[in-house]
C-alpha cells in the first residue's frame, strides 16, 4: 500500500470485525415459562413425571427440566406427544381385543 502512495494503518488501530458485529446467542437453558409449559404438558398428558425425568437422564444426561436446552425442550415436547399417542394406541388395541358387549341385544361377543 505504501508503494502506491497510501498510508498504512497500524493493526492496533483497526477494529476487528468480530467486535463490530454482535451476535446474540440463543439461551443455553429453557426459560421459566418453557419449564411451566413442560410441567403442564406432562400433567395434562397424565404421564409419570419421574419416568420422563429418568428418560432425560438416560438419553441426554440431564438431571432436571431446567437444565434442558431450547432444542432439547422442543424435541421433548414432540416425544411427549408421541408417547401419549403410543399409549392411546395400546389402549385402543387392548380394548379391541377385549369382550364386546352389545347391551341392546343382550349378546356378548368374544374375540
Amino acid at each position: 500500500m505504501s508503494l502506491a502512495g497510501y498510508e498504512v494503518t497500524p493493526a492496533e488501530e483497526m477494529t476487528p470485525i468480530i467486535e463490530a458485529v454482535q451476535v446474540e446467542a440463543p439461551p443455553a437453558r429453557i426459560t421459566a415459562s418453557q419449564h411451566k409449559l413442560l410441567e403442564a404438558q406432562i400433567r395434562d398428558y397424565r404421564l409419570d413425571r419421574e419416568r420422563v425425568k429418568a428418560w432425560l437422564k438416560k438419553a441426554w444426561h440431564v438431571e432436571h427440566f431446567t437444565e434442558l436446552t431450547p432444542v432439547q425442550f422442543e424435541s421433548l415436547l414432540t416425544r411427549l406427544e408421541n408417547w401419549v399417542g403410543e399409549e392411546y394406541a395400546k389402549a385402543e388395541a387392548a380394548s379391541a381385543l377385549s369382550r364386546d358387549v352389545y347391551p341392546f341385544s343382550g349378546v356378548v361377543y368374544e374375540h
